[in-house]
Formats: structure tokens, sequence, C-alpha cells
């Protein structure tokens, strides 16, 4: 079973697995951009930790792993 959080605003903020006992918390800014995301297994164990980079038009550019410093992605797009 899931269980879904969200914040005032009804963005989507958290997702516990309650059957696997883990869950995923997202970092959300002001503007309503997700600007992070962090997945703990059982026991509150950090499994993954990323950090979503956005452009000056608040489109997304990149995603970076927080636990390695590594880029997962980079985007681009053609819009001016």
């Amino acid at each position: 079973m899931r269980r879904f959080h969200y914040d005032a605003d009804e963005r989507l903020t958290g997702v516990d697995e309650e059957t696997a006992g883990g869950s995923t918390t997202y970092t959300i800014a002001a503007d309503g951009t997700r600007t992070g995301e962090v997945v703990r297994g059982a026991g509150g164990l950090v499994l993954d930790q990323r950090r979503y980079v956005h452009d000056e038009r608040g489109g997304l550019s990149g995603i970076v792993d927080e636990l390695t410093g590594q880029a997962i992605a980079t985007y681009t797009t053609d819009r001016e």
C-alpha cells in the first residue's frame, strides 16, 4: 500500500511505501518546481538523493545524483 503526501497547494511532497517500508520525499520551490528527491529504504537508509536543476526560464535542465555528485541527465530545449 502507498500513502501520498501533499502540501497546501496540492503538490506531491512524498510517498510512503508501507508494504516495503521505504519512502520518497520531494523538495518543492516556492514557484512549484520540484528541486529534489530523497529515496529511503526500510529503516530510513538513504538509497538515492537527486537534485533537479532548472534553467533561467524554469525548465528542467538536469538531474544530479547528490550522493556521488555525478550528472544523471542533462536536457536542452530549442525554445527562444
